[in-house]
């Protein structure tokens, strides 16, 4: 008979391997996550790892096919306002960096009586001033549309030229190809020759002068060989340049030169066209002023002949000006562009037919410009850019890490700012800009 006193120590050794057993799952759980959690944060670095590599060279191949540019300087056009009559300047409504509006008032000039003689020839001579201008700029646009239709001509004459030229050096690299392989074959026609008869020579059958005389002419099939590969190679050359479209013409008739020269000529004369605009309208303002001056004491407005950005003010309130003074100088923010000067080595590197991407300060994406000048720069180009002041606001600088090398001024027009966010900080000249060039492959 078991006592029940008897079963009470048994039950207690199985409780305790329970708890044993609960204590040695628990331990091997808290293992096994350890495990997962070393596993999981080596994967994580893995990870990082991979993307920065990926980043790297990411950046890497892009640097590779692109020369990217830091200092290049936003530019436009700058024009001057003139008072137009004699007087104090009495109020001024706009300083440098206002945004305005075409035919805004950005200042008063307070004349004094004029004889009625003196305002009939001021108006007649304005009037001169106004058809002299017509007629400038009629020419002007003329031939303005001469040379675009010029440049329309080239390019298909250049098209042509290049198909052409194109399918000349494919014919002249097939039959390049097929000298090769005639030469190749005759040359191992040539050492199978020499090998017979080299045998012949050792059983006797022919003599030794024999084995000389072929291995002379397995030596020139030889080089018949390499003469022939060295052909085709210039062949093959001349084929890849003729793809990127440099023929092999002269330089006085080279289609590629002519159409830059064109180009240049464009710019110049839409430049010219602009100006005289400007004249015209300012010419028109002025005449309009003019009329019915005969008061003692009148305001006479300062108008913007188009919309703008004030540039600079050369007069302040209370000062004498003379008619024809310049008092303003408007920025016309619907003609920019974006003047860099980099090394000739880089400027022969960059692809002119591929749009550029400009970084403007504070905007959140890039912009497409497209390249309309690349040439040649010197101080004394310099010197006459400075006088241009119709044209330009400010001129090109050279980099100091530039000075004693050959450089060149690049021109990327870009779209004006009606385009694009917050456009009164868009048209601030003289702003640093980044662009990226595409390389020629």
């Amino acid at each position: 008979m078991v006592k029940p006193m008897d079963l009470e120590p048994s039950g207690s050794i199985s409780d305790t391997n329970s708890v044993q057993d609960l204590q040695n799952f628990s331990q091997s759980q808290k293992q096994g996550w350890k495990r997962l959690k070393r596993l999981g944060t080596g994967m994580f670095f893995v990870v990082i790892g991979g993307g920065a590599i990926a980043l790297g060279a990411n950046s890497f191949l892009y640097r590779w096919q692109h020369l990217v540019v830091e200092h290049g300087v936003l530019n436009g056009r700058r024009i001057a306002i003139q008072a137009p009559a004699d007087g104090s300047l009495a109020s001024v409504y706009a300083g440098p960096g206002v945004p305005v509006k075409q035919e805004q008032i950005l200042a008063t000039v307070q004349n004094t009586l004029k004889e009625e003689q003196e305002d009939l020839q001021a108006l007649l001579q304005i009037e001169t001033e106004i058809t002299n201008t017509l007629s400038k700029l009629a020419s002007a646009r003329q031939s303005l549309g001469f040379l675009q239709q010029q440049l329309r001509q080239l390019e298909v004459q250049s098209a042509a030229v290049q198909s052409v030229d194109l399918t000349l050096q494919s014919k002249l690299v097939a039959e390049r190809q097929a000298a090769v392989d005639a030469a190749i074959a005759r040359a191992n026609a040539a050492q199978v020759e020499v090998s017979r008869y080299q045998r012949l020579a050792e059983q006797g059958v022919v003599a030794q002068q024999l084995v000389d005389q072929s291995r002379l002419t397995a030596a020139s099939t030889a080089a018949e060989v390499r003469q022939a590969r060295a052909a085709l190679d210039a062949a093959q050359a001349s084929f890849r340049a003729a793809a990127r479209g440099v023929t092999q013409q002269t330089p006085t008739v080279n289609l590629l030169d002519q159409r830059t020269r064109l180009s240049q000529s464009i710019q110049a004369q839409a430049a010219v066209v602009s100006t005289l605009e400007t004249q015209l309208s300012t010419l028109k303002q002025q005449r309009q002023q003019t009329r019915g001056t005969r008061e003692v004491l009148r305001e006479v407005p300062i108008s913007a002949p188009f919309s703008g950005v004030v540039y600079r003010i050369y007069r302040e309130r209370g000062e004498q000006v003379n008619r024809g003074q310049s008092v303003f100088s408007l920025l016309d923010c619907q003609s920019l562009w974006v003047e860099v000067v980099v090394s000739a080595v880089d400027a022969a590197s960059i692809n002119v037919q591929e749009p550029v991407l400009v970084h403007l300060a504070g905007s959140t994406k890039p912009i497409q410009g497209q390249i309309e000048l690349v040439q040649p720069l010197n101080p004394a180009q310099l010197a006459s850019i400075m006088e241009d002041s119709q044209v330009r606001a400010i001129a090109p600088v050279i980099p100091p890490v530039l000075t004693g090398q050959a450089v060149q001024r690049i021109e990327v027009r870009i779209p004006p700012p009606p385009q694009h966010d917050n456009p009164e900080q868009f048209c601030g000249v003289g702003q640093t800009i980044r662009l990226s060039f595409r390389k020629q492959r």
